[in-house]
């Protein structure tokens, strides 16, 4: 991230917005188009280089879920293990890695 000095109001904004705190929307549009947030209002999430520099990236990662191809592949998995062509419902689809812990 390049811009190092950012105004109170707007630290104040990005805090809300970290804390899972609804802000308006004329705010909401300020910090999107600076690039500070990321997501569809009122669902915002802190954006991936911000979270970068404050140290929660992975918070970030977790908080900005999966992209669309991954849902994609996974219904299709299913689809054709209901079919009895594919794997089993439990196995990821096709490119994905399956979590240690289970969920």
């Amino acid at each position: 991230m390049t811009r190092s000095a950012l105004d109170l109001g707007t630290i104040v904004l990005l805090d809300k917005v970290q804390k899972g705190v609804r802000i308006a929307a004329d705010e909401a549009r300020r910090l999107k188009a600076v690039g500070l947030v990321e997501g569809r209002y009122p669902n915002l999430i802190v954006a991936g280089p911000v979270a970068a520099v404050t140290g929660q990236k992975a918070q970030h990662i977790r908080n900005r879920g999966f992209d669309s191809r991954y849902y994609r592949d996974m219904i299709v998995a299913l689809r054709l293990s209901a079919d009895g062509r594919g794997p089993p419902p439990d196995s990821p689809p096709p490119g994905c890695r399956a979590s240690s812990t289970g969920r």
